[in-house]
């Protein structure tokens, strides 16, 4: 799945690396599963993959301290990528997330952002008038 959205976003004009350790066992420092850059925007990206849009996703309460860190660190913005099955990528931000226990919930994997609609948070396209006078 990671290369899969990695090769993805590559041929959307990002750079796209995915984490050599991602998906290892313990190890001292938290990577996500990808990082990815455009534009001067930094995206640290964890990828979850789901068989039904009907079931929330939980993420480790260590997972998220660590994405959240990088991204103290880095200045980048942790992004939730979820592959639905026979489906398009979803992508969430870190504050769509719902703190438990031990643990965070993603509700609505299905409801997160297309990439088109992603960019378009991301990168302000839109001008001022007088940019164009």
């Amino acid at each position: 799945m990671e290369n899969e959205l990695a090769n993805y976003l590559w041929k959307k004009g990002y750079m796209a690396v995915r984490a050599a350790a991602s998906g290892a066992g313990v190890r001292e420092r938290f990577q996500p599963d990808i990082v990815a850059a455009k534009e001067g925007v930094l995206l640290i990206i964890e990828v979850k993959e789901v068989k039904s849009s009907m079931r929330p996703i939980y993420v480790r309460a260590e997972q998220v301290e660590g994405l959240r860190e990088l991204a103290r660190r880095t200045g980048g913005k942790v992004i939730f990528a979820v592959k639905i099955a026979g489906g398009e990528w979803r992508f969430h931000a870190l504050e769509e997330l719902k703190q438990l226990r031990s643990s965070y919930k993603l509700e609505k994997p299905d409801g997160g952002l297309k990439l088109r609609q992603l960019e378009e948070k991301l990168f302000k396209r839109s001008k001022k008038m007088s940019e164009f006078l």
